[in-house]
């Protein structure tokens, strides 16, 4: 059952990746942006344990949602985010392919090593929810943040707000599904983890072009 958890992000990046490229004479993996993705998440990690251990929440309904939102999405999102514009600024590099399979493998490095955090944070309580609905949040989160980044690079003026507003919504939405899940609902989180990642490859595929 730790398979899931331990091989979805890597098995899909190669995955997905062909699939993006289907029809291309040669099939190529940004290994050097998947490996600046791994590096980032180390200093990541750190950030996230200070802010961790200052931080509290009293256990209401509403301060529920904000606290799965911020510990399992939020701030890994952000974070991602800021270490792709650290090494790679505010444009696509250029020589460097396809600018959506660079976030797309930057964002799968970042979050593998997250996944193993994961694994390694709540071995004791390994559940329905770190084992399934967890690596489908981050198979969405990868796909999502790859195809909005890219839009909101390429984008200017009240565009670029806008695809800005739907990078907000990414962890908003998959915080909500961690919500719903342990608000004993775990078959709708389950069903809405899985619709996302599945809506989340299908917009990529067929609107990455547009």
């Amino acid at each position: 059952m730790v398979l899931f958890l331990l091989f979805s992000i890597p098995v899909f990046y190669v995955g997905f990746s062909i699939f993006m490229q289907y029809g291309s004479k040669k099939f190529t993996f940004n290994y050097i942006a998947a490996s600046k993705g791994i590096l980032w998440f180390f200093p990541s990690l750190v950030f996230i344990m200070i802010f961790l251990l200052f931080w509290s929440v009293s256990y209401k309904p509403f301060n529920y949602y904000f606290y799965y939102l911020l510990r399992d999405h939020f701030l890994f999102c952000a974070l991602a985010i800021t270490g792709y514009f650290v090494f790679y600024g505010f444009s696509h590099p250029r020589k460097m392919g396809d600018p959506f399979l660079n976030l797309f493998s930057f964002f799968s490095g970042f979050f593998f090593l997250v996944a193993l955090k994961d694994l390694f944070s709540y071995t004791g309580e390994l559940n329905f929810y770190l084992l399934f609905i967890m690596p489908f949040l981050r198979l969405f989160t990868i796909v999502i943040l790859s195809f909005f980044m890219d839009k909101f690079i390429d984008a200017y003026g009240s565009e670029r707000i806008i695809y800005g507003g739907l990078l907000f919504l990414v962890p908003v939405s998959a915080g909500l599904v961690s919500y719903f899940y342990n608000i004993n609902l775990s078959f709708l989180s389950f069903i809405l983890s899985f619709l996302f990642f599945a809506g989340a490859g299908a917009a990529s595929y067929f609107l990455k072009d547009i």
